[in-house]
This record gives structure tokens, sequence and C-alpha cells, in this order.
């Protein structure tokens, strides 16, 4: 039992100090994760540009928030497993999974349509968060009108993207 106690005093909570990896379900995030670190072209392409706005609006993509930013060099594997070092171990573990995946014809061309996929999701939850908002009782009415104008732009975005005019994501 003085064992236990230590261990949970400790913060190793009892199962041996293992750490958790953090889980990924979003098939999409895996794959954007695995690309990131080991295609250069990814890295360049989309590195180069700013965390897309609808992330933030889909779960389990804080993962992928970290590699998007991090800096290393794909090409080099020294480069990634001293970025992977650096981060929280169940992020380290979560990564592992991922690279030990094996996923058949990944590529390059992947990378936009697990985009593409991320931001449908993204746009789906915004919707629903703002229909949800939409019912309360006792909102102003500005913000009325700010989450209406907001719900119809998510919602023509949507077809957009529906219709294949996929330009200007995020």
């Amino acid at each position: 039992i003085r064992e236990i106690r230590e261990q949970e005093r400790n913060g190793a909570g009892g199962n041996g100090g293992a750490v958790r990896p953090v889980e990924i379900t979003n098939r999409s995030i895996r794959l954007l994760c695995r690309l990131f670190l080991t295609d250069p072209a990814v890295k360049q392409k989309l590195g180069a540009t700013p965390l897309p706005e609808f992330l933030s609006d889909v779960p389990e993509s804080e993962l992928l928030a970290m590699i998007w930013k991090g800096q290393y060099d794909p090409a080099n594997p020294a480069s990634v497993h001293a970025f992977i070092a650096v981060l929280p171990g169940a992020e380290q573990k979560a990564i592992d999974q991922i690279m030990k995946e094996v996923i058949p014809g990944a590529s390059a061309d992947w990378a936009n349509h697990c985009l593409l996929n991320l931001e449908r999701q993204g746009l789906q939850n915004r919707i629903a968060m703002i229909k949800a908002r939409l019912g309360d009782e006792g909102l102003p009415v500005d913000e009325v009108n700010r989450m209406t104008r907001e719900l119809l732009e998510l919602q023509g975005r949507r077809r957009e993207i529906a219709s294949g005019n996929e330009a200007n994501p995020g």
C-alpha cells in the first residue's frame, strides 16, 4: 500500500509510470501526421502555410498542429527524431504508433484530400455548435445576427466543397 501511495504522489498513478499515448482515431489526422514527418514535399508545401483555422473545430487535431508548426526536416531522420524527442511522452507514443502503421499507397497527393476531409469535419462541427447556440434563449439580437451570418457562410463553404469547388480552403 505504501508503494502505491508513493506512486500516486509521484504521478505514476498505479500504472507503473507508463505513459499512455494520445489516442487519435481520425484517419485523416493520422495520415497527415505521418506525411508531415516523412514526406519533405508535404512539409515544405503545407508547413509554409499557416495552420488552418478549421482545425480548431476538429477533435484530436492538437498533435497535428504540433507537427505542422514543428521545426524539423522530414528528409533527415535525425532531425525528425530530435523534434519528436522534445514532445511530451504521450505525443511521442502516439507518433510511434502512427509511424508503425502500414498505409499502402500513402503519398503527398493524399495530404490535400485529408485536409479537405478535415475541413468538412470542422465545418460540420462548427455548424452544429452554432445551431445549438442559436437555440439558447436570451441571446442578444446582434449575437444572433452575427451567428446567423457565420452559419450562412459556413453552409456556403460546405456547398462549395460538396460541388468540387475546393479553391481557397480554410
